[in-house]
């Protein structure tokens, strides 16, 4: 978007934790969403709750640290921290409007459940989202759950514009004709420079590679079952396993009790800037999980050109379902098996699929082209005649 004067934009909520150097999805996507829309030229006002930043933001980028009296939380803040954060923000959106033209307000991923009905009354348009997909393909049926939904709900009425990372989250909102013409897609984005095929790094041995926390939805333990079942087909590949989590006691106990346990490798935790070498230093890489919104280490692998396996939970299956990958039913060992199967018995499968996954990483997920689609939201809504 060509801009004579500087736009200003109130990014309310980037993340529960936004970062750009340690393992947390949504903190990761904030920071570069905040990043590369500093670099369009965007006057960006940033509330934060918490943040761990090693690198400099642009000068156009303005962060408002929010400090609550309830101790917030960088995964699952409490309902009293939540509601705590909404009113400060809010405050903090009346005074900036004082002193800045503020023209937008904009509720990054993930969508807090009722932050942003504190937000209408200032009379600018809110958008919302990307809204990350539930983990599954349906939901909890509880009374929490309930309520959550219709509070998310009250904040779609109130949005100009509701933004989704693939149709996965369709799921979570209403099913009217006003709200579907609200919703537009917009991809979560891959670094397609730093995630790229490093062909000099490929090993000489089959490797499958588990990267993500160690926390029972993530099916470590799942992958070394399925590992074992073509251990002895494939005597030269071996199993990867990085991360840490609250579930690692329960997943190194499984290693050491497989017949294969010394070619089961745990790595530990993984520097960001390490990880693009570690996927292409892999042959296949693997996400078992039973419960995932979106999966974010297999758009980065898919970007190094890597042939990825996973589940058709959530926004996982959506993710997956483009060519480059095989899909089992998360939970069947025997399926994962069957996969890892046929990965392993053809490296011109592998080097098809890995290349087509590059190439939609490429025309979907970088972010030239992500950033491209969010000015076209923006653009939509700041045309639009007033209501």
């Amino acid at each position: 978007m060509s801009m004579q004067e500087p736009i200003h934009i109130f990014i309310s909520h980037p993340s529960h934790f936004m970062t750009d150097c340690e393992p947390h999805g949504d903190g990761l996507l904030a920071f570069q969403y905040v990043y590369r829309l500093a670099q369009r030229g965007y006057e960006l006002h940033v509330a934060v709750p918490l943040m761990s930043l090693q690198h400099e933001l642009p000068p156009n980028v303005h962060l408002y640290p929010i400090h609550t009296f309830a101790k917030p939380s960088r995964d699952n803040p409490s309902s009293l921290s939540r509601l705590e954060y909404a009113v400060r923000v809010r405050s903090l959106l009346s005074r900036l409007m004082k002193k800045f033209p503020i023209r937008l307000v904009h509720q990054l991923n993930p969508v807090v459940p009722g932050m942003s009905l504190f937000l209408p009354g200032a009379g600018l348009p809110i958008l919302l989202g990307p809204l990350p997909a539930p983990g599954t393909a349906e939901l909890p049926r509880s009374i929490g759950t309930a309520l959550k939904l219709w509070v998310l709900h009250r904040q779609v009425e109130s949005a100009a514009r509701v933004m989704i990372p693939n149709i996965a989250s369709h799921i979570l909102l209403p099913k009217d004709e006003a709200t579907k013409a609200k919703v537009r897609i917009l991809p979560y984005g891959i670094d397609a420079k730093t995630f790229r095929p490093m062909p000099e790094l490929a090993p000489s041995q089959p490797v499958i590679l588990y990267l993500a926390n160690l926390v029972r939805r993530k099916g470590a333990p799942l992958l070394i079952e399925a590992f074992e079942r073509v251990a002895d087909k494939f005597p030269a590949a071996v199993l990867h396993i990085a991360g840490k989590g609250p579930d690692e006691a329960e997943v190194y106990a499984r290693a050491a009790s497989s017949t294969v346990r010394d070619r089961i490798h745990f790595l530990g935790n993984i520097a960001r800037e390490d990880v693009p070498e570690l996927i292409n230093a892999s042959t296949i890489y693997c996400l078992p999980s039973s419960s995932e919104p979106f999966g974010m280490t297999v758009l980065e692998a898919m970007s190094c050109g890597k042939p990825v396996i996973g589940t058709t939970v959530g926004g996982l299956g959506v993710l997956l379902d483009q060519g480059g990958a095989l899909r089992f039913t998360a939970g069947r060992a025997d399926e994962l098996a069957s996969a890892l199967d046929k990965l392993l018995s053809s490296s011109e499968l592998c080097e098809r699929m890995g290349a087509s996954n590059r190439r939609i990483a490429l025309e979907t997920y970088s972010w030239d082209a992500v950033i491209d689609t969010l000015e076209s939201i923006y653009r939509e809504v700041l045309d639009a005649k007033p209501r």
